[in-house]
């Protein structure tokens, strides 16, 4: 009978089950430190807006995030830097919507609902006059370092 190599029995038995243990850990850390921005794209009388083109711009490195709104006219940016970001929705038949100075925090996420009003494709209304957003989808404190 062969007696097993003391390092083997420590790899096989404490180490991988430790490394095991921490994988999610070291997930969780690369994705800790961002926020997320989501919303509707609804048209003048609420309905929703399916297929809407939706891009989140980074005003600071001038990274440009692409997005269609789902059936139901959601759309989201999960894990975007802190920053501050204009959020443009567009769709055939509509007025492109730029929302500017959508301010994105760490862990959390804000909400930007759109309305996109009946129009030529080429036209472009700007909102730049906003109430503060409020974040109502997660408890989580977060803190930009």
């Amino acid at each position: 009978m062969q007696l097993r190599n003391p390092h083997h029995l420590f790899v096989q038995w404490v180490l991988c089950p430790l490394l095991l243990a921490l994988f999610p850990v070291l997930l969780a850390f690369g994705q800790a430190g961002r926020g997320g921005i989501s919303g509707t794209i609804t048209d003048p009388s609420g309905a929703v807006v399916p297929g809407a083109k939706v891009t989140a711009l980074n005003r600071a490195t001038g990274i440009k995030q692409q997005s269609v709104s789902s059936a139901a006219g959601l759309y989201s940016f999960v894990s975007l830097n802190p920053g501050t970001y204009e959020i443009t929705a567009s769709q055939t038949g509509f007025e492109s919507v730029a929302q500017e100075n959508v301010t994105v925090n760490v862990d959390q996420v804000v909400a930007v609902n759109i309305g996109l009003q009946v129009g030529k494709a080429s036209d472009v209304v700007t909102v730049t006059d906003t109430t503060a957003l409020q974040e109502t989808s997660s408890s989580t404190v977060g803190q930009l370092l």
